[in-house]
């Protein structure tokens, strides 16, 4: 007579005890997935923003260096004569250049003008200074404006001489939060050939040589 033999397979406990293993080495799956995918965002995010910083830096640092006159440091603002376009030795609209902190002081933005026909007087540097000139050139010019570093904070202006137009040396400084760190950092740059020789006694800009 031929004997029948049964396999013996998985009792009750051992499928629960299976199921749970499962279920803890999926979780940690998940887990690991989850954490390398915030890393890699915070990589990202970290790349992002140095790309940025070293873009600005090149920008920041080309426009000081070929500028013609530190014009002056308003209010959350660096403004700078960059070039004379009509050599007639006088600011007009199209030629500064506004580095400055928007209202919430986190972002830095370059800001420039137009020329319409119907603006086309020079602009005083006191005016500048004292923040008239901005208030005038918004009112009458179109504006464009770029964000530089668009996520900063503590954004400060700094330049080396108390007259302003007499400066050669500028420094703009920001924080920026870095996975969950904040970093300080610094643009630093000095002007080139600055045109100290339009400026008159009493630091304005003279209109002719014989001025």
């Amino acid at each position: 007579m031929q004997k029948i033999k049964y396999k013996k397979g998985f009792t009750l406990v051992e499928l629960l005890v299976a199921l749970m293993v499962g279920s803890i080495i999926l979780a940690a799956v998940a887990t690991l997935a989850y954490a390398l995918g915030k890393v890699n965002d915070a990589s990202n995010d970290t790349s992002r923003k140095q790309a940025q910083i070293r873009s600005s830096t090149i920008w920041i640092t080309e426009l000081i260096r070929n500028a013609k006159l530190i014009c002056g440091t308003p209010t959350d603002a660096m403004v700078v004569w960059r070039v004379d376009v009509d050599s007639n030795k006088k600011i007009n609209s199209d030629e500064l250049v506004y580095i400055q902190s928007n209202s919430a002081r986190n972002k830095i933005q370059l800001i420039q003008y137009d020329r319409p026909a119907s603006y086309n007087s020079a602009i005083l540097l006191a005016d500048i200074q004292s923040g008239a000139a901005k208030q005038s050139l918004d009112s009458n010019c179109k504006k464009t404006s770029v964000d530089l570093v668009p996520q900063c904070s503590n954004v400060s202006f700094t330049i080396d001489n108390p007259t302003p137009q007499r400066s050669k040396f500028a420094s703009i400084k920001f924080n920026i939060a870095e996975n969950n760190i904040t970093r300080k950092y610094e643009i630093c740059a000095t002007v080139a050939g600055p045109s100290f020789n339009l400026l008159s006694s009493t630091n304005t800009i003279v209109s002719g040589d014989d001025d």
